[in-house]
């Protein structure tokens, strides 16, 4: 059978793996290189060249069963990473991040601004109601959701 694949990330370039023993496989690709958001470029840096992935950045074993197969199957060793998130926005005018209660705070007045605190709040109410919107109304854009939930600017 012949079979287009159109895209070369991670769901082109695996699909056209597993296809490709028993059928002919066309695949398409817009850019000049294949990989999508799997696609790692090497930085060189005064002390040494860096590989840093442009895209796929999250990956854990626990959410990604069938990828992990798929390295398996490939023999593709993975390491464990933290998956922390963190964030730094008008040259440090709010931080924070979420890998532990200090990285939360971030900055020392961070402590005393009720406006942090709030945000704080919102995030906390917005991961623990979010997932019945997602489950009750898939119509809903993130800025109704946010409405709904009644969430602060």
């Amino acid at each position: 059978m012949k079979i287009a694949i159109i895209g070369s990330g991670i769901s082109g370039l695996s699909a056209a793996y597993l296809l490709n023993q028993e059928h002919d496989i066309t695949l398409y690709e817009k850019n000049h290189y294949l990989g999508g958001h799997t696609r790692t470029i090497t930085i060189d840096t005064p002390k040494q060249p860096i590989a840093v992935d442009t895209g796929f950045i999250v990956f854990n074993h626990r959410n990604y069963p069938h990828l992990t197969k798929l390295f398996e199957h490939l023999n593709i060793e993975t390491i464990a990473s933290n998956m922390s998130f963190g964030i730094s926005v008008n040259d440090g005018s709010l931080e924070y991040g979420t890998r532990s209660l200090y990285n939360l705070i971030a900055q020392k007045r961070n402590v005393l601004r009720l406006d942090y605190w709030l945000m704080l709040k919102d995030i906390y109410r917005f991961f623990q109601n979010a997932k019945q919107f997602i489950n009750s109304d898939t119509s809903l854009s993130l800025g109704e959701c946010l409405k709904q939930l009644q969430l602060n600017d």
